[in-house]
């Protein structure tokens, strides 16, 4: 990752504050077909990490309180978990669209 990328990203970080309440990079997706079959891909542990990371972050919500700092989500444990799934899901609705496209032609007998 590049220095400007990894300094926008720094401020993404810190305008969306993820951090204080404890939200990886793609906990904040939106509820788009792909990125619901995406998160329908994601393996068990995975998905209960994503589960128990959005009640934290309500329940911090509810007490109007951020995280103490000693649990905000380091930038190095930030990953972008969707990613893979995205682009793959993204990909099969491709190759989906273009089989779907596909004229038979009947040859004359």
């Amino acid at each position: 990752m590049t220095p400007k990328a990894r300094r926008v990203r720094a401020l993404e970080r810190v305008v969306a504050q993820k951090p204080v309440a404890g939200l990886a990079g793609h906990s904040r997706t939106n509820a788009t077909a792909t990125n619901k079959q995406a998160i329908s891909r994601l393996p068990a542990n995975e998905l209960h990490d994503r589960a128990f990371r959005f009640r934290v972050a309500f329940q911090q919500d509810l007490m109007r309180r951020p995280l103490p700092k000693e649990e905000w989500l380091k930038p190095e444990d930030d990953v972008r978990y969707l990613t893979p799934l995205i682009e793959e899901v993204a990909k099969e609705d491709k190759e989906r669209a273009y089989w779907d496209s596909i004229v038979v032609e009947r040859k004359a007998v």
